[in-house]
């Protein structure tokens, strides 16, 4: 199943540590098709309308974000791949996640927002920061490196979008 993650800064996806879940959010596997192939999300279930109204789909399970909690994924991108061992790369449980925008599940980069550290401090989850001090990725990030992260944004979800990793982009004014 693919987890859908949001966030409002893409730059910070790169730094990827692990995901948010309400621990009392309701959450389900969602099914549709995909170019005649079946796909699963998870995602929150009071937010499946929202981002499948216009698709065909089935719930196929459903439960509780507390029992998302310690699962592991892979992250968008390999550059931190190694700090699975350290702890990275789970799902943990946070009071701060919602369901009033988003899909339930957000995306932790613990070096870039105060409940991102908090809740990764928490939880044992590594903080990297592969941004130098005039807000340019470091080589750790080689496909960015050297830009600037706002200039970054749109080749990240380019980069997304290209690799099928995208699910939806869109901006908030």
């Amino acid at each position: 199943s693919t987890i859908l993650a949001w966030t409002t800064t893409p730059w910070t996806l790169p730094s990827n540590m692990a995901l948010a879940v309400g621990e009392n959010i309701r959450y389900c596997k969602v099914e549709t098709k995909e170019d005649n192939r079946p796909v699963t999300y998870i995602l929150a279930k009071q937010l499946v309308t929202e981002w499948f109204a216009e698709k065909n789909y089935v719930i196929v399970d459903e439960f509780d974000g507390a029992q998302l909690a310690g699962e592991t994924y892979i992250p968008l991108f390999s550059y931190f791949a190694p700090l699975k061992n350290e702890g990275a790369f789970k799902i943990i449980s946070a009071d701060f996640v919602s369901i009033d925008e988003g899909t339930g599940v957000v995306h932790i980069a613990p070096a870039f927002g105060e409940d991102d550290f908090y809740a990764a401090k928490v939880n044992n989850i590594p903080l990297v920061n592969p941004v130098d001090d005039l807000g340019r990725f470091t080589d750790e990030v080689e496909d960015f490196q050297g830009f600037n992260v706002f200039d970054a944004n749109p080749l990240i979800v380019k980069k997304l979008g290209a690799e099928s990793k995208l699910f939806a982009n869109y901006t908030i004014t």
